[in-house]
């Protein structure tokens, strides 16, 4: 079996990982550092953090899918298609 590489990550997929690494690092170190929610407004203050961080994880991953889609699109538009990551399976050569 030949060895794929690296070409299934796109520039979009990297974008999000790196934008979700940053402000997850960034949450971290705020809530460990500076953040007094808990006696500012009890216990709803770990929820408004989880769901601001579930909030800019998704913007994080649309983003990145936004990336994604310009991509392909400009290079419909300049006649070639994209290159597939994956060969679809009716086409692999089955093993006996």
């Amino acid at each position: 079996a030949a060895r794929r590489g690296w070409s299934w990550i796109t520039p979009g997929s990297a974008v999000a990982l790196v934008s979700w690494l940053v402000m997850s690092l960034g949450l971290r170190f705020y809530v460990s550092r500076f953040a007094n929610y808990n006696a500012t407004y009890g216990s709803i203050g770990g929820v408004i953090l989880l769901m601001l961080w579930l909030y800019w994880s998704g913007v994080a991953l649309l983003v990145g899918a936004e990336i994604d889609s310009a991509i392909e699109r400009a290079a419909a538009e300049h006649g070639r298609e994209p290159e597939p990551d994956m060969a679809p399976l009716a086409t692999l050569p089955r093993d006996a």
